[in-house]
């Protein structure tokens, strides 16, 4: 900014921020557990929307694939929709995990907690373009906020909020593999 002329007394850093009490840890609702077939299961999972590839939500549904292939009993939970919603399923639906991964499709902004609610941990598998390095999404500070362990592709946005092995855990972006050992760790 100062570049084209800005003066720097008048750039302010605002950094990303949640109110915590609006996501203060709560137990999982049995009935919302029940009605997507979580019963009985290590819950990781993502809440985004489904618009861009950098998300990383292909590298969830293969980890998941995986993990029950190797005779975990896991359940992904992929908690909003959006344009790449039908691609994603598909993917699920081939990937032989069967009703292992959980497409809620678009949440009531209220209920959005009680989803959360529902994880064992929170995973962002973002891949590495210009914004997912540089800027930090509010969800990991949400989902901090609820109690939740990160699990966090390396690009520095997420690096930086996760704190590896202080707040969460790090895998290379893009790496399925590393991303199962990192769930597989937790």
């Amino acid at each position: 900014v100062r570049a084209v002329g800005v003066p720097g007394e008048r750039i302010v850093v605002v950094p990303n921020g949640i109110d915590p009490a609006a996501f203060a840890p709560t137990i999982a609702d049995p009935d919302l557990r029940r009605r997507y077939g979580l019963e009985g299961r290590w819950v990781f999972g993502y809440v985004s929307n489904m618009d861009h590839v950098r998300e990383g939500q292909a590298a969830l549904i293969e980890a998941t694939a995986r993990l029950v292939r190797a005779g975990q009993q896991v359940s992904c939970l992929l908690v909003g929709d959006g344009s790449r919603r039908a691609t994603l399923e598909a993917q699920a639906a081939a990937s032989g995990a069967g009703r292992a991964i959980v497409f809620t499709g678009r949440v009531p902004y209220d209920a959005v907690r009680a989803h959360y609610a529902l994880l064992d941990a929170f995973v962002v598998a973002r891949l590495p373009d210009r914004a997912s390095r540089f800027v930090t999404p509010l969800k990991p500070y949400e989902a901090m906020a609820m109690g939740l362990p990160l699990v966090v592709s390396d690009v520095p946005a997420l690096v930086e909020i996760a704190a590896p092995d202080v707040r969460g855990l790090a895998f290379a972006a893009g790496d399925v593999a590393a991303l199962v050992a990192a769930l597989e760790r937790l």
